[in-house]
Formats: structure tokens, C-alpha cells, sequence
């Protein structure tokens, strides 16, 4: 009797979790992003941003999220493209949180086609390592859908963890004791 194979996906697509929407969140698109990612039930405005694709309304100079296709962002390694980019890093010196999506795989991103982008794997990859560690830059990498749960992931992560500090909320008293 044979036995039956499940079906195998080699990229699943189905990420689907996002926590609650706090009352109150909004998130915001820049006006320059020509093709924004969708977030569903989850309210969005459209407005002009100093700095990355998307923020919080309300605290639009505390996150930075930078949205980029896999070329897009060979473009941003390179001659003026790299320019654009640190200038962006100056601005964004004392916000909170900074992250780049990138809409491809990481091992795709980290494999250049020589001929195609003149972008060798190795400066991919020090690229990437140096803006995470000089510029507390985080990097996520995957399709389109699996960018906007993150993205959406990020912001509410965010947007619940500033309430919290501003709330000033007493630290909890330990049920074990150290002896």
C-alpha cells in the first residue's frame, strides 16, 4: 500500500499572523512609494515622510521602514544610489527603530548576478552586516505578503512598546525570592 505524500511548499506564502491593532494606530505610507504594500483591515494614511517607505502616524521621526525590490536595492549599494542612503542613515540617527524589507529571499539577495547588477556577493554581504552594526539597521527578507505581515508585525510591535514606556508602568515584584 503506498503511502500518501503531503504536498510540499518550498516558499510558503501564508504568513498570516498580526497582533491586535491598537485603538489609535495608523499606519503611513510615503507619497513617493509607487508600489505600496497592502495591510489588509489595518488603517493606512498617505503622506510625505523624511525618511524609509513607511512609519506610525504620530511618530513619524521615531520608526523608519525602507522598502526595497532585490534591484532596487543593488541600485542603493552603488554610486549615487549608496549616497541617498547614508544621507537617510544621518537623518534617522536617533529613531527608534530602522529596518529595511527587502522583496526577495536572502540567499538570492546575497547572490548577485555578476553580469546583470556589476555587484559582487561580497559587498552584498559586508554591505548589509555594516549597516546593521554602524546603523542598528534590521533586514527581512521575503515576498510581498510575508514583507507586509512583517512590516505591520514591526509597526504594532512598536507603536504597543512606546505606549508602554509612556505609561511608566511600576516593575512587578519577583513571586521567588534569591536566598
Amino acid at each position: 500500500m503506498a503511502i500518501p505524500t503531503p504536498k510540499i511548499r518550498v516558499n510558503p506564502s501564508r504568513v498570516h499572523y498580526v497582533p491586535a491593532i491598537p485603538k489609535g494606530f495608523t499606519i503611513v505610507i510615503d507619497s513617493n512609494e509607487q508600489n505600496p504594500l497592502k495591510f489588509g483591515n489595518i488603517p493606512t494614511v498617505t503622506k510625505k515622510l523624511d525618511s524609509g517607505d513607511y512609519g506610525i502616524l504620530g511618530m513619524e521621526f521615531s520608526v523608519c521602514i525602507e522598502r526595497k525590490s532585490q534591484s532596487d536595492f543593488y541600485g542603493s549599494i552603488v554610486g549615487d544610489g549608496r549616497e541617498r542612503l547614508y544621507l537617510m542613515f544621518d537623518r534617522t540617527k536617533g529613531y527608534g527603530f530602522k529596518a529595511f524589507v527587502i522583496e526577495c529571499e536572502e540567499a538570492e539577495l546575497m547572490t548577485p548576478e555578476l553580469t546583470f547588477s556589476g555587484v559582487k556577493p561580497q559587498s552584498v554581504y559586508a554591505t548589509v552586516s555594516s549597516w546593521e552594526v554602524k546603523y542598528g539597521y534590521h533586514f527581512y527578507y521575503g515576498n510581498r505578503r510575508a514583507c507586509a505581515v512583517k512590516v505591520a508585525n514591526w509597526l504594532i510591535n512598536y507603536y504597543n512598546m512606546s505606549k508602554h514606556v509612556k505609561r511608566k508602568l511600576k516593575p512587578r515584584k519577583l513571586k521567588t525570592e534569591i536566598k
